[in-house]
């Protein structure tokens, strides 16, 4: 609302004949929002007087509403293109919006860059993920969680609570179960909208780095308050207690701005470049489940998205895939798609690994099972679970 009240305030000032009412946002009659939010849609700025992108003027409009409602739950939804009464506002947007695409303004998309297999190798090799520390511990733990449970990048990963994640046997897995989120909020109208249950089975092959046994490790190293204040991410200490038996975890709880750039940081710290947020974990998921054809219902399962177009946010074309595409057109002898790609995937592999595994270590891909809570199983072969330590 701070663009909004900043744009008020300077309209305000310059056209005191002509002011913004106080009281907007109480206001009910369709032609008087319609006439101050579409001087806002044109006239606002960044701090910088630089056009806002049509995607986040949206947003902020979005915002707008979400206030107005907040005051009055029965205000006029115009943001409804069905609303007639509002025709001439979205006139506008629609006007702007396109003077800004045509402009270069919101043309680029920027998406959570996902990681890819190499990535997840290097901040291994690197030691920003392990298990013999407990800073690497936790970074381990809070990669797999964000990407095994295609975890949300804000709120899911900060409120993330240890009775959210239960362990069980016959098979080893754990199971994460959805408490709130963006898509069930728990009110009347989702009743009958189950949260979302996602199941983690043990991958033994691949050693340290099975997922179910780094978390056990490190649900063993949390201290005694993480069950008590149920608070899954606590500081870790700086030196690794010698007694096996010690926590590996202070009493206080990681702060959050740390857990907001935590994925940042790791990536930082092992090299690895590009626009990478908490988000980026969720997105891999999806995205690597999509690259090796997995059916998008259980894709969907995973994720928790309610929408399939949603979730085909996700569905993004790999630099091998625009690689081989680029390679047919241009001529090449190769036959097949799928043949391209994979000359692709090797091209890459060998141009730009930059940290050789040991012979004892020999990268691998490796197999994770997923399945319902009766038993119902279904083996996903080379996905989400990549590396032998």
């Amino acid at each position: 609302m701070s663009n909004f009240e900043a744009w008020k305030l300077a309209r305000n000032q310059k056209h005191p004949d002509d002011q913004v009412p106080d009281d907007l946002f109480m206001c009910t009659d369709p032609a008087i929002l319609s006439v101050h939010l579409s001087r806002f849609v044109l006239e606002t700025r960044k701090s910088n007087s630089e056009y806002y992108p049509p995607k986040t003027l949206y947003l902020i409009l979005c915002g707008i509403l979400r206030h107005m409602r907040s005051i009055n739950p029965g205000c006029v939804n115009f943001l409804d293109k069905k609303d007639v009464r509002f025709k001439s506002l979205h006139g506008v947007m629609d006007a702007h919006f396109h003077q800004l695409h045509s402009t270069g303004i919101g043309r680029d998309v920027k998406h959570a860059r996902v990681l890819t297999t190499d990535d997840e190798e290097r901040l291994w090799k690197s030691g920003v993920m392990g298990t013999k520390t407990p800073k690497a511990l936790q970074n381990a733990a809070f990669f797999i969680v964000g990407k095994m449970f295609c975890l949300r990048g804000g709120v899911e990963l900060r409120e993330l609570k240890p009775s959210q994640i239960k362990r069980h046997t016959n098979p080893d897995r754990y199971i994460y179960s959805e408490n709130v989120s963006k898509n069930r909020n728990g009110t009347f109208k989702q009743l009958n909208i189950a949260n979302k249950v996602v199941p983690l089975f043990s991958c033994p092959e691949a050693g340290e780095r099975c997922p179910v046994h780094i978390l056990d490790v490190y649900f063993r190293k949390l201290p005694k308050e993480s069950i008590t204040k149920d608070i899954f991410f606590f500081r870790p200490l700086e030196k690794t207690p010698s007694d096996p038996t010690s926590p590996w975890y202070s009493s206080q709880p990681v702060g959050k701005h740390t857990l907001e750039v935590k994925l940042s940081r790791m990536c930082s710290l092992a090299g690895i470049e590009g626009r990478i947020t908490n988000h980026s974990l969720r997105a891999t998921a999806a995205t690597q489940l999509y690259e090796m054809g997995v059916p998008e219902k259980v894709i969907q399962e995973r994720t928790g998205h309610r929408s399939l177009d949603s979730l085909r946010v996700y569905e993004r074309t790999s630099t091998h895939q625009q690689q081989a595409a680029s390679n047919i057109l241009s001529g090449s002898n190769v036959q097949t798609y799928a043949e391209q790609v994979q000359i692709a995937k090797h091209h890459s592999q060998t141009s730009t690994l930059s940290i050789s595994p040991s012979p004892s270590s020999t990268v691998q891909s490796l197999p994770i099972y997923f399945g319902n809570l009766y038993g119902s199983q279904l083996t996903l072969m080379h996905l989400l679970t990549h590396n032998l330590p």
